[in-house]
């Protein structure tokens, strides 16, 4: 009985307030219980008409072999989006240091390439992130080393990065079109 007593009017309110924020509170878990509930339903008759007889689990080969390609779409995803940002701020750097660039031009473009670089910070933590999470490890770049790239010819910073090994030849294409081609002189 110690809690009631020496109540004001205003703790009151305060009281009011706290069983209106319990009702809400409450009302959300019901409402997502029953969601559950229905999309458990859901799940279960899409794998009654897919007759999926055994779900994976994290100890299944299939579901570890999914976890690398989704793991890798990830980082590919994050590397292209690294790569899209650092070739936009290459153009826009060669756009400011262009003759003819008026001085609003400039003032307009180097305002977008502080957005720019706060774009690309955000993706290089992201593509980090990402890049030490892979197995093997994939390499992670350096602030220092992305700022560095002033012109597109010197842009092969992520080249290696999409190849485990050796990258592609570009004649790789042309050989197994090749062997696709039957011999004339055999069928003849």
């Amino acid at each position: 009985m110690t809690a009631f007593q020496g109540s004001s009017h205003l703790e009151g309110e305060s009281y009011n307030a706290q069983v209106k924020d319990t009702c809400k509170a409450e009302g959300a878990q019901w409402h997502a219980l029953k969601n559950y509930d229905r999309h458990l339903n859901l799940v279960q008759a899409l794998e009654l008409k897919l007759k999926i007889k055994k779900c994976w689990t994290p100890e299944d080969a299939q579901w570890q072999k999914v976890g690398r390609l989704v793991a890798n779409w990830k980082y590919q995803h994050a590397l292209d989006h690294l790569e899209g940002l650092i070739v936009a701020r290459i153009f826009e750097l060669t756009k400011m240091n262009r003759a003819g660039t008026g001085y609003k031009l400039r003032k307009h473009i180097a305002k977008a390439l502080q957005t720019r670089s706060i774009a690309i910070r955000s993706a290089l933590n992201t593509y980090n992130s990402i890049a030490s999470s892979m197995y093997p490890p994939r390499q992670t770049l350096k602030w220092e080393d992305v700022v560095e790239y002033m012109f597109l010819a010197d842009f092969d910073l992520l080249r290696d990065t999409r190849h485990q090994g050796k990258p592609p030849s570009r004649n790789q294409g042309n050989s197994s079109e090749f062997q696709g081609i039957p011999c004339n002189s055999v069928e003849i």
